[in-house]
């Protein structure tokens, strides 16, 4: 049985200047699995050297900084992730622009249900 999409939520980063960082705890009250993450720069472009840091709870997710590229928009490159959410914790994400130029980017998160 195919899991089903439950909520999204996604992040504004606002214009980032080259070298700054977006950073955002996200409290999370039910138990969901973390099913993908998509990240997409409004501009149109590929992150191409951009990095992406993620925490549940206690637990770094990534052992180095993400490419931000392999959390694009295209599904044949972002496989899922289904990372457990347990209720009452908390995410914590970084996205770090070193793209060269100032960026804007939605971080979407999409969550189903264990």
């Amino acid at each position: 049985m195919a899991e089903e999409l439950v909520l999204t939520k996604r992040f504004d980063t606002g214009d980032l200047a080259d070298g700054a960082t977006f950073e955002k705890e996200l409290p999370v009250h039910e138990h969901y699995t973390l099913h993908r993450i998509y990240i997409q720069a409004l501009d149109g472009y590929e992150l191409n050297k951009s990095l992406f840091h993620l925490e549940v709870g206690p637990k770094n997710y990534f052992a180095d900084d993400l490419p931000a590229a392999i959390l694009g928009k295209r599904d044949d490159m972002n496989r899922p992730l289904n990372i457990d959410v347990p209720a009452e914790s908390v995410i914590r994400m970084v996205f770090k622009n070193l793209e060269g130029a100032t960026k804007r980017c939605y971080i979407t998160l999409w969550f189903t249900k264990p």
